[in-house]
């Protein structure tokens, strides 16, 4: 009997793991592509930032990017996507790769990775800490119809970092709230076509005829920043305001119509 994707995909050193991809010029696009649908299938998570979560970021040996070094600094792996070429041509049964020989680091890094999963950090994690706390309610936020609007070019090479929808059901009327993280990777980001690298979606959509759509206000709000930190806290501040709401309801699958940008829309069909 054939064995199916799922259950391979157990035994992947993949499976479960939050990977960053930070591939620059030299991965064509489509090359990129079947490396995200293989590590996919393989159970892994692809993010487009760098969290507390993120396992390792996947690269080649000739990128120096800022979410290179911003990896570097915080003690995260960074790793030659080569090992994924090599984990894919082993055959069962056979002996898993090292992952410890693909690190891009000096040797003493590497020792470093094999006895405790992470590589030595330039500053200490109090120091990062400190650099990255601000407050939240300073944040600028601007209307989709500002006249300042920030540039942000979200349909050429922009991907979603994360997303949710959620939906609150009245007597009346029917609201519902769309969050996305919108990141610009560093290889296409263009400072002649963009301003900022990062981008937080707020839309807020009331309902009172759901089936017709005649009765509708729309809220679209924005905040731009280069600093991911910022921005993945301002998304989880309003993910857990909007989920802590009584009669709250997340959406994974079905997406309503034109609720979202045309980035969600295009990457959720």
């Amino acid at each position: 009997m054939k064995p199916t994707t799922t259950s391979t995909s157990l035994l992947s050193p993949f499976n479960g793991k939050s990977i960053v991809l930070e591939l620059g010029h030299e991965v064509g696009f489509k090359a990129k592509q079947e490396l995200i649908n293989y590590l996919r299938e393989q159970q892994a998570h692809i993010s487009y930032i760098l969290t507390a979560s993120t396992d390792y970021v996947l690269t080649t040996t000739n990128v120096d990017s800022y979410k290179i070094r911003r990896a570097k600094r915080l003690g995260l792996p960074v790793v030659n996507v080569e090992y994924v070429h090599k984990c894919r041509c082993l055959r069962p049964g056979q002996t898993p790769i090292d992952i410890s020989k693909f690190i891009i680091k000096s040797a003493e890094d590497q020792e470093n990775f094999i006895k405790t999963g992470t590589i030595s950090m330039q500053e200490t994690r109090v120091n990062v800490t400190k650099a990255n706390r601000f407050d939240l309610t300073k944040i600028k936020l601007w209307n989709s119809d500002d006249v300042n609007l920030p540039r942000f070019d979200e349909l050429t090479h922009c991907e979603l970092g994360r997303w949710a929808i959620f939906k609150e059901t009245n007597d009346n009327s029917s609201v519902f709230f769309v969050l996305e993280l919108q990141v610009i990777p560093e290889e296409y980001y263009d400072r002649t076509t963009s301003d900022y690298q990062l981008r937080f979606r707020y839309e807020k959509q009331t309902i009172t005829d759901e089936v017709s759509q005649h009765d509708k206000k729309v809220l679209v709000q924005y905040a731009f920043s280069d600093d991911p930190n910022e921005q993945q806290q301002l998304f989880a501040s309003y993910y857990y305001r909007v989920a802590a709401m009584p009669r709250i309801t997340r959406i994974s699958e079905m997406l309503p119509n034109k609720l979202g940008s045309k980035l969600l829309l295009r990457v959720c069909k």
